[in-house]
Parts: structure tokens; sequence; C-alpha cells
């Protein structure tokens, strides 16, 4: 969904919204390629999304050498790529302006989209459902790949030098430090020479961290905020394992969220925002139900009072 949409914005706009195309998932580990077979034999993707390699192909596919095992299966994703992110957002926004003020008293549905501060916004409404993790990227002067290429942390081609990363520690929400941290530069670099390993010695040129906001289940929240109140008392029967029949679901009068989108909020966030339109507008859902509930607000109340939490 997502990379037809930006193939659509660059038809309309003109501009290049992919600094490269195609992309590499290496498996470094038996375990890894295991999983990638598994992938490869459930057929969720054609061919030209989604195909098997091997290390041989991968290392040509990459341009650049490769430590990994010459018996592994990597997978090859030709339509993937990597975005300019700053040219991507302001394709989207068009004409829109963005306004930077107070939210009047008159608004009649408001969407919380507003990653790791959303915690302090949403407060009890999604009770434990929101954290906070920094994550670090850097720009190398090293020789940057063909393609993305990852493998738990990422290489990626910008023009003549790459990005890699990224760090991942988990953080306070309020007050965490965004502050570039020499430590996780390192580690961002030998990690990535581990596996490219001819960008062992290039140092790092710039830098960027920021917060992400995550979920315990690494799914994002999308839909309406739930009515914890309402929730608690009408479906305590949960608590003991009682099946219902319950009522219906009550929720926060026109407040609704779009949050936590993690480490991928730039691939899930243009369909996470097709399926806020559904809600909504009453339009069909583009997910089947149980899809749906995997991202809904209301899954970690339902799931704290099954807990009896």
């Amino acid at each position: 969904y997502t990379v037809r949409l930006i193939e659509a914005l660059e038809a309309e706009t003109g501009d290049a919204l992919f600094a490269a195309r195609g992309g590499l998932m290496l498996a470094t580990s038996p375990e890894e390629s295991d999983r990638h077979d598994r992938l490869v034999a459930a057929a969720l993707l054609p061919d030209d999304w989604l195909r098997p390699v091997s290390t041989e192909e991968a290392i040509e596919l990459a341009g650049t050498r490769l430590s990994l095992a010459p018996d592994a299966t990597h997978l090859h994703c030709p339509r993937a790529g990597v975005i300019r992110p700053a040219a991507v957002v302001a394709a989207l926004l068009g004409e829109t302006p963005v306004k930077r003020e107070h939210v009047p008293d008159t608004v009649s549905q408001l969407i919380i989209a507003s990653g790791a501060a959303a915690s302090s916004m949403l407060g009890e409404s999604v009770p434990g459902a929101l954290s906070s993790s920094r994550g670090q990227i850097d720009l190398v002067d090293g020789p940057p790949p063909r393609c993305a290429v990852t493998f738990g942390r990422y290489a990626a081609p910008l023009g003549d030098r790459t990005v890699i990363g990224a760090s991942y520690r988990t953080v306070e929400i309020d007050g965490a430090p965004t502050e570039i941290d020499e430590a996780d530069t390192r580690d961002n670099l030998d990690a990535v020479a581990a596996t490219l390993p001819d960008l062992a010695g290039h140092g790092g040129v710039a830098a960027h961290a920021a917060l992400r906001c995550v979920t315990p289940d690494r799914h994002p929240l999308v839909g309406p905020v739930p009515d914890t109140e309402f929730f608690s008392d009408a479906y305590d029967g949960l608590r003991t394992g009682r099946r219902g029949p319950y009522p219906a679901a009550q929720w926060r009068p026109g407040l609704y969220a779009l949050t936590g989108l993690g480490s991928r909020g730039l691939v899930t966030a243009p369909f996470c925002a097709a399926l806020m339109g559904a809600f909504l507008t009453g339009a069909p859902v583009p997910l089947s139900a149980p899809a749906a509930m995997l991202v809904h607000p209301a899954r970690f109340a339902i799931r704290n009072l099954k807990r009896n939490t």
C-alpha cells in the first residue's frame, strides 16, 4: 500500500521520493534462514515483491561484500525502497496548512497522532499500551550498498554515503534524551560492519536521534479510544472467564488514536490513515475484523480484564 502510494505521489509531483529501490532481508543465523524459507513457502506475496536469493546472489544485488553463511536463504524485495522522509511528508501534505495552536473546544473529532507524547495525552484511556524507545541513526562516509540491506540493523544508500541504524533503547517517555550518543554511533558502526565489512573503519559524519512510540505487542494503535470506566464495569466478567453476552462497547466521544507505530512508522502510517478514515466516516474497514482488532486501541483494556490486572 505504501509503495504504491509513494509511486503515485512521485508521478503526481514529479519529485524523486525514493532515494533507491529494492531491498534485501539477510539471514544471519540458521533460524532466520529457516524463517525466510517458511515465508517463501507461505506465498504471501508474488515474486516481484518477495523472492528467495542465495548468499551469492545477495552479494551481487547489494554490490558489496556480505559476511554470511554460503547456504543461507535471504529475501529480495524488488519493489521495496529507501525513501526521502521529508520529501514524502511534504508531498503528502501538498497545500494543506499545518497550524500550531490549541485545539478549540468546538472540535467534534480529535485524533491523537503525536508519537511519544501520545502517552501523556491519552493517559489511562489506554493503560499500559504505550512506552518509548530511543533510536539513533548515523550517516557514514563509507561506500553504500546498491539497495537497502536489513539484518536486524540496516544499511541504506543515500547518494555516495550510507545511512546505518538503528539503535533501540527503552527509555521513559517524559524527558528522554535525544542528544547524539557516541556509544550508539560505535554500536551502529560495529553492528553493520560485522555484516558489511566494506564499511569497517569508516566513520560517522552525522547522526540523528529521536523517540519512537511503541506498544507491548509492536502493533500500532488505530481507532476510537475506549471509555475505560465503561469497559471495567460492563466487561468485568472477563476477569473470571464469563463468555457473555456483553453490551456493545462505548468510546470516548470523538476521540481517536493513531500512534504507537514504533520503528515502522513510515511503512505503516499510510495504511493506518486509511483505516482511520474508515472509522471516522463509517466506510468499509480495509481489514478483516480479527486483523482490525490487532491494532484497535481497546485491545489492551480487554487483555487487562482477561488477565485480571
